[in-house]
């Protein structure tokens, strides 16, 4: 069966299971990759998700995803939850948990935690960051009881799943060329993936189901192909064309079937709409 979590997770797992391509055109950036000023999202920004999976000419409306900033004195509090609908717990029941405290000078994650709870299966994770050692120290088990802790490497500047969508966000993609591809280096499953994605220019115009039409950039990742994707697939990810740069929708093509997920509702952002033309 399809990985479900995609279904609930699709904005936290769209960076982690981007690969360098050979295909990928390299232009240099002009963005570290070690630090950005935070010039997108601000105190108590919230971000609501609704995720839609197509099985044929079926569209099921199968679950949300809530994204919440807390600013504190030193860094962001950030936390994300993903969950199906109790319509469908009957089939997969979903509620992950995802949350992470970032240094407020680099956007640099300093812990992080993961509560995965999918049916049966269960996972817990704590990570802390010592970047300027470069060790994560994790501590991960079906429960927290159960968890073991160990010592990683790192490579430098790394990010967790959920660190790296803000830090991103804060990229100038005004500046950006088409088939300009970026680095990022992100820690997921104990492991260093470094990681690839490429900006595709601008969209104009588009209506997005149930949020409006609006100007935006797009961002795609390469894909792992496997059980989940098909080989040389490749995610889509459209971005405000504005100062606030949110996700409006990301969308993908499965080995069985295709994942939409279309922002729901906002508050709190720290710019104008300015993107939004209808």
């Amino acid at each position: 069966m399809v990985k479900f979590k995609l279904l609930v997770s699709s904005l936290l797992l769209f960076f982690p299971w981007m690969i360098n391509s050979s295909q990928t055109t390299r232009i240099e950036t002009n963005v570290s990759t070690c630090s950005i000023d935070n010039v997108v999202f601000k105190n108590n920004e919230e971000l609501i998700y609704k995720i839609y999976y197509n099985w044929g000419l079926i569209w099921l409306s199968a679950g949300e995803a809530t994204f919440q900033v807390k600013e504190m004195k030193d860094g962001y509090l950030m936390k994300a939850v993903g969950k199906t609908y109790s319509t469908y717990e009957w089939l997969y029941a979903v509620h992950d948990i995802y949350e992470v405290y970032v240094d407020k000078e680099t956007l640099l994650p300093i812990w992080s935690t993961r509560d995965i709870k999918e049916n049966n299966y269960t996972q817990y994770e704590r990570m802390v960051f010592n970047q300027k050692a470069g060790t994560v120290t994790s501590t991960r088990g079906k429960t927290k009881k159960e968890a073991t802790t160990a010592v990683i490497p790192i490579k430098d500047c790394a990010h967790d799943i959920l660190s790296i969508l803000y830090f991103v966000r804060n990229y100038p993609f005004k500046t950006f060329k088409n088939g300009q591809s970026f680095p990022v280096s992100v820690f997921l499953d104990r492991e260093n993936n470094e990681l690839s994605a490429k900006y595709n220019g601008t969209s104009k115009r588009k209506d997005f189901k149930g949020l409006g039409v609006f100007n935006s950039y797009i961002i795609s990742p390469a894909t792992i192909a496997g059980k989940v994707f098909d080989q040389g697939n490749t995610m889509r990810m459209y971005i405000s064309e504005d100062s606030n740069q949110i996700p409006l929708m990301v969308e993908t093509k499965l080995s069985v079937g295709s994942v939409k997920v279309v922002l729901k509702s906002y508050k709190n952002l720290r710019h104008p709409l300015h993107s939004k033309v209808k």
